[in-house]
């Protein structure tokens, strides 16, 4: 009875109470106190009649042990333990005997079960209570990181929503460039062509360079920028593309 009231006062950190615990408590301890007395020592039935009502004050120390936990549990077994001694040792309750020393055998039997079991009760309740606070915790830490990573989702979402509306909008002026350069090209007075840097194949002609040279559009794509200048002109014109 001593031990676990020691251990558990001296190793758990102290409880936060609040109002409603406070008064929680003290309506349990309240009701222990009087429970005990009324099973213990008589009150306020005769006290040698020796009612057998040691049992009354179990419903409180369950209590304790289910609402509270190891610490509060262990303060009740000391406090059922201590009555139930002290009216035992003055000839009240249900283990007087004929002799002090059979009573108090007897009454060790009973404090010695019950403290154990409740004890035993509030432990695992306690552990009970601890595996629930880390499944709380992890699931806090869960949501944590899934919250993070939907908001860098998102901001990634954004930036590749505002980098595709970018590119739309650069691919847009280059199409409008395109466009008009290809009309510029196109309609310009002058012979105009585009051509292959390695080969010197035609690639492209305007309206005006077909026109001037009398060649097909079809026929300059089959012929090299060499074919439509004098075979004397060839070598400066090599030299001149280099």
């Amino acid at each position: 009875v001593v031990t676990p009231l020691l251990l558990a006062w001296c190793h758990r950190p102290p409880r936060i109470w609040r109002p409603r615990h406070a008064l929680e408590a003290a309506v349990l301890f309240g009701g222990l106190v009087l429970a005990s007395q009324l099973g213990f020592g008589g009150w306020p039935l005769p006290m040698d009649a020796h009612y057998p009502l040691g049992f009354l004050p179990i419903p409180f120390l369950v209590w304790a042990a289910f609402r509270f936990g190891p610490r509060e549990a262990a303060t009740a077994a000391a406090v059922t333990a201590g009555i139930a001694v002290w009216d035992t040792m003055h000839g009240f309750g249900p283990f007087v005997g004929t002799t002090v020393q059979g009573s108090l055998l007897f009454l060790q039997a009973f404090v010695g079960v019950l403290a154990a079991t409740i004890l035993a009760m509030a432990a695992v309740v306690a552990e009970r209570q601890d595996a629930q606070a880390t499944l709380r915790r992890a699931r806090d830490e869960l949501e944590g990181r899934v919250t993070e990573r939907t908001q860098e989702l998102l901001r990634l979402t954004e930036t590749l929503r505002a980098d595709i509306t970018e590119r739309a909008r650069v691919a847009a002026a280059l199409g409008q460039s395109e466009a008009g350069f290809r009309l510029l090209f196109a309609n310009h007075p002058q012979p105009m062509w585009v051509y292959d840097l390695e080969t010197l194949q035609f690639l492209e002609v305007n309206e005006a360079a077909v026109a001037h040279y009398g060649y097909s559009r079809d026929e300059f794509l089959h012929m090299r920028i060499a074919d439509i200048r004098p075979p004397e002109d060839v070598p400066r014109l090599l030299e001149n593309l280099a």
